[in-house]
C-alpha cells in the first residue's frame, strides 16, 4: 500500500511512503535513554497482530464487497501505464526521487526459495507480504528487487519445479489473520526473469477463479505436478487445487466437508508438504477446525488421517527429508490462552504421539523459562516448523521466537536458539517466524516480521544467526514527518512492527530505531526541531525535547482511536490532534513539556471515527476531519472549549469509503485534495 505525504507546513519535499524499505544491526551508535515509562503498558503481541490485521481492513476493503480485492491492481496499473504513455512525459515533472530506505530494517517475509539453478545455495528468493518480490546471488550479502509491481501484492509462498528448475511459482494473498486477499498465482520459466501471472488463477468472485484468493503455500511434485493450498472468502472454495498442464488447468479437493454453505465445516487448506518419497501432505482448517491428510498419488484423492479437536484450527507441517515416515504437525489452539499441540507420526500416518512443548524465557530480567504458550497466543500468525535434512529427529518449531530439539519433540530436548529482545544468551532475531528454507544440513534462512536471518551452525546446540535485510527493502512505514533546517537530513517514520526510525543520513542510508513495537505517526516541532514525537499505537506517544538524548512516555488512557491513530500537530500552538471516538477528536495540550494534559473534544456531525487528521496551515485555529464513512468536516477554534460545531463539505464519498487523506494549499485555502484508501470509493 502506497500513500504520499506532503508536510504543510514546509513545500520543501515530497515524501512517498511504501512497503519498499527494511532492518539490521545499526553501524552507527545512537545513545538514548527513557526518562520515565512506568505507565506505559504495552500492547500483548496477539493484541498488535489482530490490530494491525483489522486496521488494515478497515481503510482498505470495498464497502460493498466486504473484501480487500486487491486483483483490481492490475486493471488499474494497466490503466496507469495507458495514461502516462499518452502523456508522453513523466506523471510529475521536475521532481527527482531519492530513496532514503532505511538499508538496514525489512519486513515480514513468508516466502523464501533457495534456487535450484545455483549449485552452491548462494541464489535466494524473498517474498514480502508488503514490498513484492526480491533475489540475491550472494547469499543475502545484497538484493535486487524483480520489479515495482509486485511491491503492492502479498507474496505468501515460492515454490520450483524439481525437475525444471527454470519454472518457478509464487502465491499471493496473506490469510493467517490478515484476510488480505491476493492476485492468484505467478510464473515464469525463464528462471524468474519475468513473470506472469496465470489466468487461470486471476482471483475473482465466479469459479473457479476465486479459489485462489489465498494462496497459502505451493509444491511442485516430483512429477511437476503443481499442488496448492489455498483458502478463499466463501464458503468452502478453499482446499487444495492441482495442476498437471503447469497452471493452465485445475482440479480440486475440498476435504471430507465440501458442506452447504452455513455448516460448521468450511472447507480451506493452509499448508501442504511433499515427502521424501513423494506422497504429498495436507493442512486443512484455517478458520475451523479439521485434520490432516495424505495422499499417495500424486496429489489425485486424498484420506484424512487424524483430526483435530474442534477448537483447533490452523495446522502447520513439516516432513522429514531423511525419512518419509516422520511428518510433524503444529496445530493452533483457540481455546483463551491455550497452547499449541505438537504432534508426530514415525509410520506414515498410521499413529501420531503427542511432543512436549518447548519451554521459553518469559522473564526476561532473571531469564527464567516457562512451560506455556511459546507463541503467546498468536498461533493463528506466527507459526511454522522444519526438520533437519539429515537427522528425522532434529525439529525446528518457531512462533515468536525459535526452538529447536534433537529428539522429536520429547520432553527436555528442547532448546530456545534465539530472542526476540536478543537477552539472556540467546541470538538476537526479530519477533514472529513465519518461514525456513534449508541451504544444506546446517544452513537454513529464517522469514519473520523484522525480514530475513541467516544460521549456517544448526548443528550446535546454541547455532547463530546473521541478520540479511540489509538493503531488502520490504518495510510497511505508516508515516513520516522532516526536521525544519533546510537541507536537514533528519526524518522521523513509524513502521510495521519494526518501531519509529529515525533517518539522519542522506540517501538510502541506515536508520536508527528510537522506540519499539508499531511505529505510526511521527511529528517533528518546525519551530524547533529538537522537539520529536514518536507514535505506538491507539493515543500512545513518546516525546523527546533533546533529539532523542532522552525521551518520555505519554499516553492517553483506554487505548482511544485507531490502531494506527491519525494525528497533526500544531507548530504555533504546541497542542496535537489525534482520533479519538465516534464523536469527537482528542486534544493533547501540552506535548511540548512533555506533559500529560489531554481534552476530549465533542464535534457535531462527528458520527464515526475520525479516519484523517490535518490542521490548515492558511488560517489558525482550524482542523479538517477525514471519517471513515467518508465524511469530511472543517472546525474552527479547535485550541481551545471541549464542543465544536463541525461543518459538512460536499467531497460526495459519504457511506462509500474511508478518507485516509486531506491536504490544503499553502496560500490558497481553497484548494483542497482529498483522497481515499477504500478500494470502490
Amino acid at each position: 500500500m502506497v500513500s504520499i505525504s506532503v508536510n504543510p507546513r514546509s513545500k520543501r519535499a515530497i515524501y512517498l511512503l511504501s512497503s519498499f524499505v527494511l532492518l539490521s544491526l545499526v553501524s552507527t551508535v545512537w545513545l538514548y535513554t527513557t526518562a520515565s515509562t512506568d505507565s506505559f503498558q504495552k500492547l500483548d503481541l496477539e493484541e498488535r497482530a489482530r490490530g494491525r490485521y483489522e486496521h488494515e481492513y478497515l481503510i482498505t476493503h470495498d464497502f460493498k464487497t466486504n473484501t480487500i480485492p486487491a486483483e483490481r491492481l492490475v486493471e488499474a496499473r494497466e490503466y496507469t501505464s495507458k495514461k502516462l504513455l499518452s502523456r508522453k512525459k513523466d506523471a510529475i515533472s521536475n521532481i527527482n526521487w531519492t530513496e532514503r530506505g532505511p538499508n538496514n530494517v525489512a519486513g515480514r517475509t513468508r516466502a523464501i526459495l533457495i534456487d535450484k539453478n545455483d549449485s552452491d545455495g548462494s541464489t535466494v528468493w524473498a517474498g514480502g507480504v508488503g514490498g513484492g518480490l526480491w533475489k540475491s546471488t550472494d547469499s543475502g550479502d545484497t538484493w535486487t528487487a524483480v520489479n515495482d509491481f509486485f511491491d503492492n501484492i502479498a507474496i505468501s509462498t515460492i515454490a520450483q519445479d524439481p525437475n525444471t528448475p527454470n519454472t518457478m511459482y509464487f502465491g499471493t494473498g496473506e490469510s493467517f489473520g490478515g484476510g488480505v486477499r491476493g492476485m492468484g498465482i505467478w510464473k515464469s520459466t525463464n528462471g524468474g526473469d519475468t513473470w506472469v501471472q496465470l489466468s487461470s488463477t486471476a482471483p475473482g468472485d465466479e469459479a473457479p477463479n476465486y479459489r485462489f484468493q489465498f494462496v497459502n503455500k505451493i509444491v511442485v511434485t516430483p512429477t511437476g505436478a503443481v499442488v496448492a493450498a489455498v483458502s478463499g472468502v466463501y464458503c468452502n472454495v478453499g482446499g487444495i487445487v492441482r495442476s498437471t498442464d503447469g497452471g493452465d488447468t485445475w482440479s480440486h479437493y475440498g476435504g471430507g466437508s465440501d458442506a452447504p454453505c452455513g455448516s460448521v465445516k468450511w472447507a480451506e487448506a493452509g499448508d501442504v508438504e511433499v515427502a521424501a518419497n513423494g506422497d504429498l501432505w495436507a493442512a486443512f482448517g484455517r478458520a475451523r477446525a479439521d485434520g490432516i491428510y495424505k495422499s499417495t498419488n500424486d496429489g489425485v484423492s486424498w484420506t484424512r488421517v487424524f483430526k483435530t479437536f474442534d477448537y483447533e484450527y490452523r495446522i502447520e507441517l513439516a516432513t522429514a527429508p531423511s525419512n518419509s515416515n516422520y511428518v510433524y504437525a503444529l496445530i493452533e489452539n483457540t481455546q483463551s490462552q491455550g497452547v499449541p499441540r505438537i504432534i508426530y507420526t514415525d509410520d506414515a500416518g498410521e499413529d501420531w504421539y503427542q511432543s512436549s512443548n518447548p519451554p521459553f524465557i518469559e522473564d526476561q530480567l532473571n531469564c527464567t523459562e516457562v512451560t506455556a504458550d511459546w507463541t503467546r497466543d498468536q498461533d493463528w500468525y506466527n507459526l511454522i516448523a522444519s526438520v533437519k535434512p539429515d537427522d528425522h529427529k532434529v525439529l525446528i518449531v518457531g512462533g515468536i521466537d525459535l526452538f529447536k530439539s534433537t529428539n522429536s519433540g520429547a520432553d527436555g530436548s528442547w532448546t530456545q536458539i534465539s530472542s526476540w529482545f536478543g537477552g539472556c544468551n540467546r541470538p538476537d532475531v526479530h519477533a514472529d517466524q513465519h518461514g525456513i528454507a534449508w541451504v544444506n544440513d546446517n544452513t537454513a534462512w529464517f522469514g519473520n516480521d523484522g525480514g530475513l536471518y541467516l544460521s549456517s551452525d544448526l548443528n550446535q546446540t546454541k547455532p547463530s544467526f546473521i541478520f540479511k535485510g540489509n538493503g531488502y527493502n520490504v518495510t510497511q512505514f505508516y508515516g513520516a514527518d522532516m526536521h525544519p533546517e533546510a537541507g536537514s537530513e533528519i526524518m522521523l517514520a513509524g513502521a510495521q512492527d519494526n518501531g519509529t526510525q529515525y533517518f539522519n543520513q542522506p540517501n538510502l542510508g541506515n536508520t536508527i530505531r528510537v522506540t519499539g513495537g508499531d511505529g505510526a505517526f511521527s511529528h517533528i516541532d518546525q519551530t524547533n526541531g529538537d522537539m520529536q514525537i514518536s507514535q505506538y499505537v491507539y493515543n500512545n506517544y513518546w516525546v523527546t525535547t533533546n533529539n532523542w538524548s532522552s525521551n518520555v512516555y505519554v499516553g492517553h488512557s483506554n487505548n482511544t482511536g485507531l490502531f494506527i491513530n491519525p494525528t497533526d500537530y500544531d507548530d504555533a500552538s504546541n497542542l496535537l490532534y489525534a482520533s479519538y471516538d465516534t464523536d469527537g477528536y482528542l486534544r493533547w495540550n501540552n506535548p511540548a513539556t512533555r506533559g500529560n494534559s489531554f481534552t476530549e473534544v465533542f464535534v457535531s456531525n462527528v458520527n464515526a471515527t475520525i479516519s484523517a487528521i490535518r490542521l490548515s496551515p492558511n488560517v489558525s485555529n482550524r482542523l479538517y476531519l477525514g471519517l471513515t464513512n467518508g465524511r469530511v468536516l472543517r472546525v474552527d477554534g479547535v485550541h481551545n472549549g471541549t464542543s465544536k460545531i463541525g461543518t459538512i463539505l460536499p467531497v460526495g464519498l459519504q457511506g462509500n469509503g474511508v478518507i485516509s487523506c486531506i491536504e490544503i494549499e499553502v496560500g490558497n485555502e481553497d484548494h483542497i485534495l482529498v483522497t481515499s484508501s477504500s478500494y470502490g470509493a
